[in-house]
């Protein structure tokens, strides 16, 4: 067989099927057009729900908004009368309150910080929001005397000063041995030795766990001196500190620290009594009013030591002493810029709590390891308490306080100084 192939009929034949796969070709297109409109028709449809729903929710938001507004209105209608009487009463008492601080501050250039008072040259803490203690809670006790055997600079009467006091207060205050604490360089334990170590640890125990009423009773006996005051806060550039038998290696705890271990913890209502019988410790915790034997506030210092200043320039300049000049003016100059240090520094050291301190002399003055009939070696300051409060326990703090100065003034020319956290009535009886 042979295979037989016609020209004509094949062509025919092709352009029939190419027809046929037009005509397939044009439906097909057709067909994805047509399910393309319906898609495009179905999301149109979706847009426009959505659209309604957003439009819809919208509508209920405002009309919320509506509702709460209304429900507002009739609540501020509906509120009693005595409401608005109590609101205006309070903004009247804002008034009033800002007012007074105006008052306060009316008189000082620039205005010093909030709670602070101008009196005389000089400015206090306004301290009214402390509370007096009525000692009839915990009563804790701490001596320390340090005599300072082996050193350059021993001292005959602290641990007899530590003896007396103690047993003074255990029998007229009512405290108890076991709540009394005692360091003396005479004991055999290290951890009773009056080192700076145990001196800091035992000042932390005796205020810990400080209540409203509690009394806490500090007495220190022995060496007190003054170094560089780097905060700029005393008036003479000199703070005060007290030594602890290793000052030379461990070095002495000052006035500063003083206050941030025994005073500033302390809550409002809560005692605490320190006697320092030392030297240069007027001022030796930081104590904001200092009260003189007439019973009004030394506040004063600056402007005696810079009419002082201004004397002693005077003098110094008739003696043609050019140094002594140059020496007073910068002391001068000192002394005014420790001034704004020292208002600061006032403010952030008053205290809430019922704090008192008896010190043994001015920070400028010397306290006398003495000797007293009947108490043997003993500090001037501890003697003199002792013999006044045993001769007449229910005084008032002036009474106490010039008492003190008139049996110290007979044989010594130490200056007893009274300080506290809080302003006084010097009226009051003293007690612990």
């Amino acid at each position: 067989m042979t295979r037989y192939y016609d020209s004509e009929n094949e062509e025919e034949h092709c352009e029939e099927e190419y027809e046929e796969e037009i005509a397939d070709e044009e439906d097909e297109v057709e067909e994805e057009e047509e399910e393309e409109d319906e898609v495009e028709e179905e999301k149109e449809e979706e847009d426009e729900v959505e659209e309604e729903e957003e439009e819809e929710e919208e509508e209920e938001e405002e009309e919320e908004e509506e509702e709460e507004e209304e429900e507002e209105k009739e609540a501020e209608e509906t509120e009693p009368a005595e409401s608005d009487a109590e609101a205006l009463e309070e903004e009247e008492e804002e008034e009033e309150d800002f007012e007074y601080n105006i008052d306060i501050f009316a008189d000082t250039v620039p205005p010093p910080p909030s709670g602070w008072a101008v009196n005389h040259n000089d400015k206090v803490p306004l301290a009214n929001h402390f509370k007096l203690s009525n000692c009839k809670g915990k009563k804790r006790a701490l001596f320390v005397g340090c005599n300072y055997p082996g050193s350059s600079a021993p001292l005959t009467g602290c641990i007899n000063d530590v003896t007396n006091i103690r047993s003074f207060l255990m029998k007229q205050y009512n405290f108890k041995e076991d709540d009394c604490l005692t360091l003396t360089d005479d004991q055999t334990d290290p951890e009773l030795q009056p080192t700076k170590l145990n001196m800091l640890t035992a000042m932390q125990w005796l205020v810990h766990d400080a209540q409203p009423n509690d009394s806490f009773f500090f007495h220190f006996s022995g060496h007190g001196g003054q170094e560089f005051d780097c905060d700029g806060e005393e008036d003479d550039g000199k703070d005060e500190n007290i030594c602890p038998v290793d000052y030379l290696e461990a070095g002495t705890i000052n006035d500063d620290l003083l206050h941030e271990l025994l005073v500033a913890s302390l809550p409002a209502g809560c005692r605490l009594t320190v006697v320092l019988d030392c030297c240069h410790s007027g001022s030796a915790l930081d104590l904001p009013y200092t009260y003189s034997s007439t019973g009004a506030m030394n506040n004063d210092e600056i402007f005696n030591d810079m009419s002082s200043g201004v004397n002693e320039t005077r003098a110094a300049l008739l003696r043609g002493d050019v140094e002594a000049v140059l020496r007073n003016l910068d002391l001068m100059d000192r002394r005014l810029e420790n001034k704004d240090n020292r208002e600061y520094a006032l403010q952030i050291k008053s205290s809430e709590a019922d704090c008192i301190m008896l010190s043994g002399c001015k920070d400028s003055q010397t306290s006398a390891d003495a000797y007293e009939e009947g108490f043997g070696r003993t500090g001037a300051l501890s003697w003199s308490l002792i013999t006044t409060l045993t001769q007449n326990p229910k005084q008032s703090y002036l009474d106490l306080l010039n008492n003190v100065r008139d049996l110290l003034k007979e044989k010594y020319s130490q200056k007893p100084q009274l300080s506290s956290s809080h302003p006084v009535d010097l009226n009051r009886r003293f007690t612990m």
